[in-house]
C-alpha cells in the first residue's frame, strides 16, 4: 500500500536512481576475483538509500502485508519459475524482482505473459549503460515495476544479455499491463536485520508473499552446490552485494532462488541459515501482489463436496465453471492428483496439512486463479494395531515397527512415539501413514504403554514389555524361628544379576498362600529394591502361611519360607499331682497349642515328652526330685503355661 503523501517524493527518488545510472554505476568497491576452483558469477546489488525505503517499512505499511499465523516452515517453491541466469550482467536485482518474484505471482495466479524480461527494468535504470560492473537498487526496480510494469520476455527485443537496448514506447505501453501492486520494506540496514528480520521474513512468507533479499557475498558463496546446498558461514574475500528471492523457510533458515543458472546450488536453489542472515543480510523487501491480464475466462468454484476433512487428506469433488485444465491448491499446497470430468466438475486429492482452515482455489493455464472457498483440516487421531517385536531388554535400543492408522508425519506439527512415557528415537513414518519404525528407549522391567502423538492427537495405548537382559536370581530369607504366635514377621530378599550388570530400583512383590495349600500365590505387598537389589518386608500373618518373593518380568524365588502361627500354650488339666522322689511317674496334660512343647517339674526337665497330633495333649515322665511341692510348666516357642502344683513324697 502506498502512502499518498509520499508518492511525489518516491517518484523523484526513482528519477534520481535513473539519473545516477545515466552517468554509469560502479561495481561494489570490495569486488574481488572469485576462487579459481569455482566458477565466477556476476553481482550487481547497490544499497537502496534509507531515505527512499524507510517510508514503506513494515509493519507501518502492513495493511497489505497480512497477519497469518507463523507455522514452523513454509514452502512457496511449487509456483517457482524456471531458474534464470544473468550471466555477465549486473542485473541480479532485476532478475529477483522482475523475473523470479513477478513470475512466481503470475504462475500462481495463472496470469499471461511469463516469463518477464529482467533487462526491461535493468536497462531503463542504467540508461542502456549497464554491464558486468553496473548494478541497481531494490528501490529503483520495485518502484519502476510498480509505476511502469515489466514486459513479457517474448516481447522484449533486448533479451536477457543486451544491456544497451532501451525499451520502446510500445514496450512501455504493453508493460503497463504487468505491474507490482504494492511492496514494503522489511529492513534496510544490518541493525534491523539482526533485530527483527527473521520474524518479518517468516510473516511475509506465511502470507504467501515472496521476499527480495540483499546479501553480502564472500568467495565461498560461489562454491555452494548440489551436494551441499546449505550455506551458513563465510570465508574468503568480500566480493560485493547480491539480490536473491526467498521462497520458503524452516528451522535452519530461508530457501532462496538465485539467478546464476542451474549449475549453482541445487539446480539454482539453496538454503541460507538464520545466522547468516543476521550477520550478512542488509536489505529485505516484501512484494505484496502482482497484476496481469488473463488469457481466458477465469475459473469459478461454486462448491466443494466436503468443506472439512482430516489433516491426513482425502478426496473431494469441486463444482464450478471454466475448470478445464485446472490445478487445485489447498492453501500453499498443490493437490497431487486432479481429475477433470468436465468444465464444471473435477475431483481432487486433498494433500495432508496442518490442522486449520485454508483457501481452496482452482487455477487454469488461460483463466488464472479462481475465487477462494474455505476448507478446514480437522483432527484425525492416530491408532496403533500392533507393535513388533512387542518385547525386548530393558536396556532399550530395540528397533520396532508400529502399525496403525493416521500415523502421518506433517512438517511443522508435533510428532512423537513414546514407550513408557519416554521418547523413542529414529522415528521414520511410512508415506501411507499406516506404519512407522523407531528405536525403543531404555525402560523399567515390565509392561510399558506405547503411544503415538501427532497433529491429530494421541492414540490409545498399545503394550511393549521390557524384559531382563539376563535372568536374575531372587532369594528370600525369614526369621530363624518360623513357628510364632500372631504378630509381626520380618522377611528379607535379594535380587541378583551377574556381576557387572546393575539391578537398579525394581519392584518386588511379597506373595503368600496358606501353609500346605496348592492354591495360587496372592500378592501381600510390593516394594522397590535398593540399587544393590535388597528388599525387606514386615507382615502380620494371622495363620500359618507360605511366603515367596516375585519380581516383574515373571521372576520368582526358587525357595519359600513357611511361617507357622501358633498361639501360646494353654493347660486345662493334669492327670496326677503327686509322685515319689525317685520319679518315673507318667503324667498326662490336656490343653491347646502344645506343639513342640517341653515340660519342667520344679525347674527340672521332664523326659519322654510326647505331644498328640492335634496339639491338645501331651504325656511326660516325671523326673526325680527332693520331697516337697513344686510347679509343673509347659514351654513352647510361642510362650509357656503353668500346669499346676506337683507334690514329691518320700
Amino acid at each position: 500500500m502506498l502512502f499518498p503523501s509520499s508518492i511525489r517524493r518516491r517518484a523523484a527518488l526513482l528519477l534520481g536512481v535513473v539519473a545516477v545510472a545515466a552517468t554509469g554505476l560502479t561495481a561494489p568497491a570490495a569486488q574481488a576475483a572469485a576462487p579459481t576452483t569455482t566458477p565466477t558469477y556476476p553481482l550487481g546489488l547497490q544499497p537502496s538509500p534509507p531515505s527512499a525505503v524507510a517510508p514503506y517499512a513494515v509493519p507501518a505499511n502492513g495493511a497489505s502485508f497480512g497477519d497469518a499465523p507463523i507455522p514452523a516452515s513454509v514452502d512457496l517453491t511449487p509456483w517457482a519459475v524456471p531458474v534464470g541466469n544473468q550471466r555477465n550482467v549486473g542485473s541480479c536485482v532485476s532478475w529477483t524482482v522482475g523475473y523470479t518474484i513477478s513470475g512466481w505471482y503470475a504462475k500462481r495466479e495463472g496470469f499471461a505473459g511469463t516469463p518477464y524480461a529482467p533487462l526491461f527494468l535493468y536497462n531503463q535504470l542504467t540508461n542502456g549503460r549497464g554491464g558486468a560492473t553496473v548494478g541497481t537498487t531494490f528501490f529503483g526496480n520495485l518502484s519502476l515495476e510498480q509505476s511502469g510494469g515489466v514486459l513479457p520476455l517474448a516481447d522484449f527485443a533486448g533479451g536477457n544479455y543486451t544491456p544497451t537496448y532501451l525499451p520502446t514506447g510500445a514496450d512501455k505501453t504493453k508493460a503497463a499491463n504487468y505491474k507490482i501492486t504494492d511492496w514494503g520494506t522489511l529492513y534496510y540496514n544490518q541493525t534491523q536485520s539482526a533485530a527483527s528480520g527473521q520474524s518479518l521474513i517468516k510473516q511475509a512468507l506465511a502470507n504467501d508473499k515472496p521476499v527480495a533479499l540483499g546479501i553480502k557475498v564472500y568467495q565461498n558463496f560461489y562454491g555452494v552446490n548440489a551436494s551441499n546446498p546449505y550455506y551458513g558461514s563465510v570465508s574468503g574475500s568480500f566480493l560485493g552485494r547480491h539480490a536473491v528471492s526467498v521462497l520458503g523457510y524452516d528451522s535452519y533458515g530461508v530457501h532462496i532462488q538465485n539467478s546464476w543458472g542451474t549449475g549453482w546450488g541445487s539446480g539454482g536453489f539453496a538454503w541460507l541459515s538464520w545466522g547468516f542472515l543476521a550477520n550478512y543480510s542488509e536489505e529485505a523487501y516484501v512484494v505484496n501482489g502482482f497484476t496481469a491480464p488473463d488469457d481466458g475466462p477465469s475459473p469459478v468454484v461454486s462448491s466443494l463436496s466436503a468443506t472439512s476433512g482430516p489433516w491426513t487428506g482425502g478426496t473431494i469433488s469441486v463444482t464450478g465453471s471454466n475448470l478445464t485444465g485446472a490445478t487445485v491448491t489447498f492453501g500453499s499446497k498443490t493437490s497431487p492428483s486432479v481429475t477433470v470430468s468436465s468444465s464444471t466438475s473435477l475431483t481432487a486429492e486433498v494433500p495432508a496439512a496442518a490442522i486449520g482452515a485454508v483457501d481452496v482455489r482452482v487455477s487454469t493455464p488461460t483463466g488464472g486463479r479462481s475465487n477462494a472457498v474455505t476448507y478446514a483440516y480437522t483432527t484425525a487421531t492416530p491408532t496403533i494395531t500392533s507393535v513388533s517385536p512387542a518385547v525386548g531388554p530393558n536396556t532399550g535400543a530395540t528397533a520396532v515397527t508400529v502399525t496403525g492408522t493416521n500415523l502421518h508425519d506433517i512438517a511443522g506439527t508435533a510428532y512423537s512415539l513414546t514407550v513408557g512415557g519416554r521418547a523413542a528415537t529414529s522415528v521414520v513414518v511410512a508415506s501411507d501413514g499406516v506404519s512407522l519404525t523407531a528405536v525403543v528407549p531404555a525402560g523399567s522391567i515390565g509392561a510399558a504403554e506405547v503411544k503415538v502423538t501427532n497433529a491429530g492427537g494421541t492414540s490409545a495405548a498399545a503394550t511393549y514389555t521390557y524384559q531382563w537382559p539376563v535372568t536374575p536370581v531372587l532369594t528370600i530369607a525369614g526369621p530363624r524361628v518360623t513357628t510364632i504366635k500372631s504378630g509381626r514377621v520380618a522377611l528379607t530378599g535379594t535380587l541378583k544379576l551377574p556381576s557387572g550388570i546393575a539391578v537398579g530400583k525394581t519392584t518386588v512383590r511379597l506373595e503368600s498362600r496358606p501353609k500346605g495349600s496348592s492354591d495360587a500365590f496372592q500378592t501381600v505387598a510390593s516394594v522397590a529394591t535398593t540399587p544393590n537389589g535388597k528388599v525387606s518386608f514386615a507382615t502380620y500373618p494371622g495363620s500359618s502361611v507360605e511366603y515367596r518373593l516375585a519380581a516383574v518380568g515373571d521372576v520368582t524365588s526358587s525357595s519359600t519360607v513357611v511361617i507357622t502361627v501358633q498361639p501360646a500354650p494353654v493347660i486345662r488339666s493334669m492327670s496326677a499331682t503327686a509322685g515319689t522322689k525317685a520319679g518315673g511317674e507318667t503324667v498326662t496334660l490336656t490343653g491347646e497349642n502344645l506343639f513342640g512343647a517341653r515340660v519342667t517339674v520344679g525347674g527340672t526337665p521332664a523326659s519322654s515328652v510326647s505331644v498328640s497330633v492335634d496339639g491338645t495333649s501331651l504325656t511326660f515322665v516325671a523326673p526325680g526330685r527332693s520331697p516337697g511341692k513344686v510347679t509343673v510348666q509347659v514351654i513352647t516357642v510361642t510362650g509357656k503355661a503353668t500346669a499346676g502344683s506337683y507334690s514329691v513324697t518320700r
